[in-house]
């Protein structure tokens, strides 16, 4: 199969490489990894009661994962990622050797620790952390302020040490 015959995006194909990579490192097959899938104890009822139906993943839907002839949604990439012993974002990026390597994204070529930054929640898509905390602009500094509030969790020291620094004033000459 050729990259123009893929049904997944350039996401979905690093998805497919690194679950690929992490299954013959730990020596599975698609019938050992779904054998593994399949004994997680899923739940079958939301918090809120509403009822829904555990995601599994057969040996054949592996084996079109790593081909890139199926999509991985959000459920399979958990799962992939549990039974891996990754954590999900882990199997989003592409393996690089350094955190200035170039890494494709679905945007196109992108530095790898920027990338890296964004998908874990530290910083706007393509600005280093670094940068942004240091910038002299108050509206940029109070922009990244109010991003970091947003992509992490209300409960994290990161939202929490954001929100209240962007109820500081800056004045807009």
């Amino acid at each position: 199969m050729t990259s123009s015959e893929r049904k997944t995006g350039v996401q979905g194909a690093t998805v497919a490489a690194n679950v690929k990579r992490l299954m013959e490192e730990q020596n599975l097959n698609s019938g050992s990894l779904a054998r593994k899938i399949a004994e997680i104890d899923q739940p079958t009822e939301l918090a809120d009661g509403t009822a829904v139906k555990p995601a599994k993943l057969a040996d054949l839907a592996i084996r079109r994962i790593v081909a890139g002839e199926r999509k991985v949604d959000v459920d399979d990439l958990v799962l992939l990622a549990y039974a891996l012993g990754v954590a999900p974002v882990t199997l989003m990026q592409e393996p690089a050797p350094t955190a200035g390597s170039m890494v494709l994204t679905p945007i196109g070529p992108m530095n790898a620790g920027i990338v890296w930054a964004w998908i874990t929640g530290r910083t706007r898509w393509g600005k280093w952390p670094e940068k942004d905390a240091s910038s002299s602009d108050p509206r940029y500094v109070l922009g990244h302020r109010i991003y970091l509030a947003r992509a992490n969790p209300p409960w994290t020291e990161e939202a929490n040490a954001a929100w209240e620094q962007s109820s500081l004033s800056f004045d807009e000459d």
